[in-house]
């Protein structure tokens, strides 16, 4: 992860290769199937430029980038409009 100065870490994309296998071995209520997300490197770029974003001075405080985050999350950048990653 990368560490700011304001202490705050970000999620990079090697960690999110690893919290997806996590999540594949997770059995889901409704069965529903983990897309294979390695095939969707322009929707995980676009996730993680929106990460970037937050990481400007625009956005000082841990509040200021969640709520950053928060309203701008509403794409769907994944095929199964799955944004919890």
């Amino acid at each position: 992860m990368c560490v700011m100065p304001n202490n705050i870490e970000y999620i990079e994309p090697e960690d999110l290769i690893n919290i997806v296998n996590i999540i594949r071995g997770f059995e889901y209520e409704y069965k529903e199937e983990v897309p294979n997300y390695d095939d969707q490197e322009e929707s995980i770029d676009d996730y993680f430029a929106l990460i970037d974003r937050s990481k400007t001075v625009y956005y000082p405080t841990t509040i200021d980038k969640a709520s950053y985050l928060f309203i701008n999350i509403n794409s769907h950048y994944f095929s199964n409009g799955n944004k919890r990653l």
